[in-house]
């Protein structure tokens, strides 16, 4: 298994296991912006061009919130009364 080198933020490289590489990933300390390197690689590049998969099922990352709803119904909560029917303290009509 080939060495991996990250660049941390304070500009300093380490040396891990791509399994490290992982952990790190996942607890934050390597970012998708990170610079990462191993042997055959040209050049340096971010963490999420090179090791994408160390970013598919991050965490932190809450989904998106449900889509809008519609304003609720006139007199349709608990100022107004829970409505009418059976159940809105109206009697039966």
């Amino acid at each position: 298994m080939k060495p991996w080198f990250y660049v941390d933020s304070e500009n300093q490289r380490h040396q891990v296991t791509e399994e490290q590489m992982q952990s790190l990933a996942d607890s934050g300390i390597v970012k998708p912006t990170s610079l990462v390197w191993t042997e055959g690689q040209a050049q340096w590049a971010p963490a999420s061009q090179i090791l994408p998969a160390l970013f598919q099922n991050a965490t932190g990352t809450p989904p998106p919130p449900p889509p809008p709803r519609g304003p609720p119904p006139a007199g349709g909560g608990p100022a107004g009364g829970w409505g009418g029917g059976q159940f809105g303290g109206e009697g039966e009509k």
